[in-house]
């Protein structure tokens, strides 16, 4: 899944919360990169399988290249952080985060990053169970870089806007 698709979700995640908490831009900005930053693991297995890339230009190139291979195909560029280990390390956070902040950032960290795990696993190869079990497992029903996985964005983003505009009218007229 790409990482736009994770921003417009994760923007949706905190409109919604926006709905019934307090939540300003820098919320909005803490639930955006609480979803989009965990693919940040890329890099770091990319540098595993790859080592050091030859230019900014080499980097890109074989990013991009892993992001067209087939979802069910290809190398793996995630790493616990996209399992449910890394699912669960992150509630503890978010728990954390919730008893010394705020219940808000709670839910503006975590159901961002709960999306980005459930979205991961509908459309590409996961082992939800490493490191205990490396068995893969592969749903497929959102396909990365298909009309599909646009169309889902567009409704995403279609929703998010209309919310967005109906919050701006109700706080107009109290």
């Amino acid at each position: 899944m790409h990482s736009f698709t994770h921003f417009i979700t994760s923007l949706l995640i905190a409109t919604l919360i926006s709905l019934r908490y307090n939540v300003g831009l820098f919320e909005f900005l803490l639930a955006i990169l609480s979803g989009t930053l965990i693919d940040l693991d890329h890099i770091y297995n990319y540098m595993r399988y790859h080592r050091n890339p030859k230019s900014l230009k080499d980097f890109i190139e074989k990013i991009l290249e892993a992001y067209k291979q087939p979802p069910n195909k290809g190398i793996r560029y995630h790493t616990a952080a996209h399992e449910l280990i890394g699912v669960f390390v992150f509630l503890l956070i978010s728990i954390l985060v919730g008893f010394l902040y705020s219940t808000t950032y709670a839910l503006l960290i975590f159901l961002p990053i709960l999306s980005h795990f459930l979205l991961d696993t509908l459309s590409i190869r996961m082992m939800p169970f490493s490191p205990f079990s490396k068995k893969e497992f592969y749903i497929g029903l959102l396909k990365p870089n298909s009309a599909q996985e646009k169309a889902f964005i567009t409704i995403l983003l279609a929703i998010t806007l209309l919310l967005l505009f109906l919050k701006m009218l109700t706080s107009m007229n109290h």
